[in-house]
């Protein structure tokens, strides 16, 4: 009996100590437990989910839920889950539940299990080589639990092995000596800790090989060589080498030159060419590795010319020319020079950049070219002109009365002018030289006269002529004053002129062009335009007249009494004839040479804004063209182009000689010597 007590109390003893590692079966229902983690705990990046399960007719399978979602389900023991929380935010909270069934259908669910993932895992790994046996790894420290890092190499991106650790709180390493020239390695990184090991980090890749250096700029050292500059973005390179290339088509190698690896600036010796285009290439090299070449962008050699030429009177038959250098290296120059423009031929060379040309003809324009050049290259010309070209200077004022018009005779040795005297209509000859008063022509006849609008003298000096706001023209013999008549007309002549030949006048007057026989008072033609008519001056022949209407330049040939067919643009100002058929038209800032029987016209710009008033010289070599109350300037009529500016107030202007010039103003005579100096043209 006591045998018999012994064997049960022994039976139930064994029974309960060997079922302690299962949970306990309640009314045939399966057990489960999660056993890792456990309930309010931290997890880190990876973990390991542990799960007990038991029942006495067997266990069929195991569901395990995160978060409510069905994760896996296993089928037999163990029950593990390795869990790779990463992608989880840090600090969230998980729910962990499992669920066992047994063969009979049983289902029992686990307790739940709450947990909160705490990350260490590190990040942001970086790897630079420093040299050609180093590599320097870098990265990011996220938690303060580990107790060191782990960090793997591998050359494939599968097989990795650990090649060294680093203590906690250490966010670099120093590699050396593992590494070979030539090959790729790839660096991840994991911490540790006493709950075990966090994710892998990012992937750091680090390639031993030459990679193409960066070219930062490459000029030209005048036009024999040209400074390359460079970063080296190398560790393990034993020299450079650069070539230079012309983008002629195929591109042409013209030089190598091979460089110390510790060198990022080098020059490469060669003559450059002007208006070539060049580029340069480097590459790295070791033994018999060469990195990719890089390049640079292309520039042009541009071999310039001289600039900002300025040349100054330097006596009656010298100039001084000086210019500035536009290159960045010395250059010397040639001089070349040309009468017509065309031919030219080489007068000097020198370094300097000043020049006097002497023994010059005045009388002859001189045209330049001035050329950079060096032992490789020329530059293309700069040009200019010179000519001996006028200027006034001011020497009289001659103060009369007030003069509203005037005239030359034709053989400049007398002035008539009308105008007022002690606010009295006058009309009266000056010599022209002097400004002294010769005769006064008594307006006995013109009574009804307000104010002159013009004056002219007969071309052989037999009569004096005005108009004024009445329908006559007033007419005195210049040799007796006393002796004058009136010429009634239909319309209130505006503008009239002398025929040069007859005793004839034209003058303008409404809408309508007239001509009359001052003898016989007889109108000799009519003819009518389209708007008012003013501005009327005959040709030296006595065959045309141009007037202006209507904004425009009109020719009317005196020979058939008809219009000419063809008109042009003007401004308000008054025309010049310069020979029978070429006439000078004002326009904005221009004036043209209108020959009306060929049709070519010419421009010539100017800088009078508003060309009023044109007078020529007497040897019909210049032009002086100005403004009313305004500016002037000379135009040569033999370069075709302005010569110089003058700032005045001028009105009307004639050549008393062709060295001398007369401006009435509004109360006197301005006397000017006409001047000259060597300037541009």
């Amino acid at each position: 009996m006591k045998i018999a007590n012994f064997f049960i109390v022994f039976f139930f003893t064994f029974v309960f100590f060997a079922c302690q590692d299962q949970p306990l079966e309640v009314a045939g229902e399966p057990l489960i437990e999660i056993l890792n983690p456990v309930n309010n705990s931290n997890v880190p990046d990876t973990t390991t989910i542990k799960i007990s399960a038991f029942d006495s007719k067997g266990i069929k399978r195991v569901e395990l839920f995160i978060d409510n979602d069905f994760i896996r389900f296993f089928q037999k023991d163990p029950y593990e889950y390795f869990w790779e929380t990463r992608y989880y935010d840090d600090g969230s909270q998980h729910l962990l539940e499992a669920r066992a069934f047994d063969a009979d259908g049983n289902k029992t669910s686990s307790k739940p299990v709450l947990v909160n993932v705490f990350k260490f895992m590190p990040s942001n790994l970086n790897a630079e080589i420093t040299s050609d046996t180093t590599v320097h790894l870098t990265w990011n420290d996220n938690s303060k639990i580990e107790t060191g890092f782990v960090i793997e190499v591998s050359l494939n991106d599968t097989s990795f092995i650990k090649i060294a650790e680093a203590d906690s709180n250490v966010t670099e390493l120093f590699l050396q000596d593992y590494f070979t020239f030539g090959k790729s390695y790839l660096f991840r990184i994991k911490a540790k800790s006493k709950q075990g090991f966090s994710g892998y980090s990012n992937t750091a890749k680090a390639t031993f090989k030459l990679v193409s250096p960066q070219i930062l700029d490459f000029v030209f050292l005048a036009d024999t060589a040209i400074s390359v500059n460079w970063r080296d973005d190398n560790y393990f390179e034993k020299f450079y080498r650069l070539k230079l290339f012309s983008t002629d088509s195929p591109y042409i190698e013209l030089k190598t030159v091979n460089v110390d690896k510790d060198i990022t600036t080098a020059d490469i010796i060669f003559p450059i060419k002007k208006n070539k285009t060049y580029f340069v290439t480097i590459s790295a090299l070791r033994d018999q590795i060469i990195s990719p070449p890089s390049s640079s962008l292309p520039k042009i050699f541009n071999f310039k010319s001289p600039g900002q030429i300025d040349v100054k009177d330097n006596s009656d038959n010298s100039i001084v020319m000086k210019w500035k250098s536009n290159n960045l290296f010395n250059t010397s120059y040639n001089i070349f020079r040309s009468l017509d423009g065309n031919n030219y031929s080489l007068i000097n060379t020198l370094s300097a950049t000043e020049f006097i040309d002497t023994n010059l003809d005045t009388t002859k324009h001189y045209y330049y070219r001035l050329t950079a050049v060096t032992i490789n290259n020329e530059s293309e010309p700069a040009a200019l002109g010179v000519a001996y070209t006028p200027y006034l200077e001011k020497y009289k004022e001659v103060k009369p009365v007030s003069p509203s018009c005037f005239v030359l005779s034709k053989d400049r040795t007398k002035l008539i002018f009308a105008g007022y005297q002690n606010n009295k209509l006058i009309v009266k000859a000056l010599d022209a030289a002097t400004g002294n008063e010769l005769k006064t022509f008594y307006r006995t006849l013109d009574s009804t006269a307000q104010a002159y609008n013009d004056v002219d003298l007969s071309f052989d000096g037999k009569y004096v002529a005005t108009v004024s706001y009445a329908k006559h023209i007033t007419l005195w013999e210049y040799d007796d004053p006393t002796k004058v008549r009136t010429i009634n007309t239909p319309a209130y002549p505006r503008d009239f002129c002398f025929d040069p030949n007859k005793n004839v006048i034209y003058y303008t007057g409404s809408n309508n062009v007239y001509g009359i026989n001052i003898e016989s008072n007889s109108q000799l033609f009519k003819t009518s335009y389209s708007d008012i008519t003013y501005n009327i001056r005959c040709s030296p022949n006595g065959k045309f007249l141009v007037f202006r209407s209507a904004g425009r330049a009109y020719i009317f040939d005196l020979t058939t009494n008809t219009k000419y067919p063809e008109s042009m643009p003007s401004t308000s100002g008054e025309y010049e004839f310069i020979d029978d058929e070429t006439v000078v038209v004002p326009g904005q800032s221009k004036i043209t040479l209108w020959n009306f029987s060929t049709g070519f016209k010419e421009e010539i710009p100017i800088s009078v804004y508003q060309p009023w008033h044109i007078a020529l010289s007497p040897d019909k070599k210049y032009l002086f063209v100005n403004k009313w109350e305004g500016n002037g300037c000379f135009i040569d009529m033999q370069a075709k182009k302005e010569v110089s500016s003058i700032l005045a107030d001028f009105i009307e202007t004639v050549f008393l000689s062709n060295y001398s010039i007369i401006d009435r103003n509004r109360f006197r005579f301005d006397y000017y010597l006409v001047k000259k100096k060597w300037v541009k043209i």
